[in-house]
């Protein structure tokens, strides 16, 4: 079966962690916005948020050019990315051209949750100067870009997870796959 997987949701919810598990217990592709972002940050460089805007506009690029050659070929993949609703609808378009099932999994938590799991990312000094352009330290303007996040409209077959401990049951979520024989 033809079958592209969304996954996608709140900053700091666990969309990268669970997309690459996904791939391996799958066994399919999968490609992760944040981490193709580092390699073309660290690669290109950046001095400003305009230019880590572009380098976010290269990898939507990036995803697009790759999802249609997969698609081309009936290959089943997953893209992660904290999705904009331009970006859902371009894929939304190539999913009809190419006849592909989609399933998207959105991962929410509590603002407050995720709040301090982001603040704790940016000061463990592990995290890539390229996701650091935009200073969401404070909780107001936090929550403004989660609720602002969450209006993109997904599309297709919808998993809504909630994340707050992240003690949701990664079972069933590999079930709905399973189910679909994309294994």
């Amino acid at each position: 079966m033809k079958e592209i997987i969304l996954i996608g949701g709140d900053l700091a919810a666990g969309k990268t962690t669970l997309s690459k598990r996904l791939a391996k217990d799958l066994n399919i592709i999968v490609i992760n916005k944040d981490i193709v972002k580092e390699i073309l940050g660290d690669n290109i460089g950046f001095t400003n948020r305009e230019e880590n805007l572009k380098l976010s506009h290269a990898v939507f690029g990036l995803f697009k050019y790759l999802s249609q050659e997969f698609m081309e070929k009936g290959i089943s993949f997953i893209l992660e990315s904290n999705f904009r609703e331009y970006e859902l609808r371009v894929l939304e378009e190539l999913i009809k051209k190419y006849g592909y099932k989609v399933t998207c999994i959105v991962l929410e938590a509590d603002i407050k949750v995720l709040h301090k799991r982001f603040l704790d990312r940016i000061s463990s000094g592990n995290r890539n100067p390229v996701h650091k352009a935009v200073d969401l330290s404070s909780y107001d303007d936090f929550e403004k870009s989660i609720l602002e996040a969450r209006k993109v409209n997904y599309f297709g077959n919808i998993h809504l997870i909630n994340t707050n401990d992240f003690n949701y049951n990664y079972d069933d979520i590999l079930k709905i796959f399973k189910i679909h024989h994309l294994k």
